[in-house]
């Protein structure tokens, strides 16, 4: 039974792939959870540019998922953790539009759904910047970033999804 479980698609599973494991805890902070959050959408991105359609990466937000933990100090497997997934929205990735990206000045962002909120992240995770918007369409000031690369979270109507973006 337990070998099955480690076989089934899942959170930790897929986010391996892309970044060496999903980080397991006894106790959560907000910026675990956008770790999480931002590692899960990373996944659905390369799952984008390896050509799955929207409606196969929304897929990927229903089924059951395990996570296994280990210890910092040893390579000891703790308990895994088991849950279901219903279903979650999807965000429309064919009808949001963001650009230029290298971005030097503006970045101009267009969604057909009105777009809640917009939060920028660095690389580590860090929240750099949180902007309502309440619009369909934005104009974002890249002036005060350095330059390097960050991560876009769009969040519309109950639904979100990560982008990458180049400040030059």
């Amino acid at each position: 039974m337990e070998e099955a479980l480690f076989n089934l698609k899942g959170f930790a599973h897929t986010n391996n792939i892309i970044n060496g494991g999903l980080e397991c805890r006894s106790s959560s902070s907000s910026v675990f959870i956008v770790k999480a959050a931002l590692r899960s959408d990373l996944y659905k991105y390369y799952l984008g540019i390896l050509g799955l359609n929207s409606n196969q990466i929304a897929g990927e937000d229903s089924g059951q998922y395990t996570t296994t933990c280990f210890q910092e100090t040893s390579n000891a497997m703790q308990d895994y953790q088991s849950a279901n997934v219903l279903a979650t929205k999807c965000f429309d990735l064919e009808n949001f539009i963001y650009s230029p990206n290298p971005v030097q000045e503006n970045l101009t962002i267009q969604y057909k759904k009105n777009i809640d909120q917009i939060v920028i992240y660095g690389l580590d995770g860090k929240e750099i910047q949180k902007i309502p918007i309440q619009k369909t369409s934005a104009e974002l000031d890249s002036n005060k970033f350095e330059k390097g690369i960050y991560l876009l979270k769009v969040i519309s109507e109950g639904e979100s999804a990560i982008f990458r973006i180049i400040k030059n």
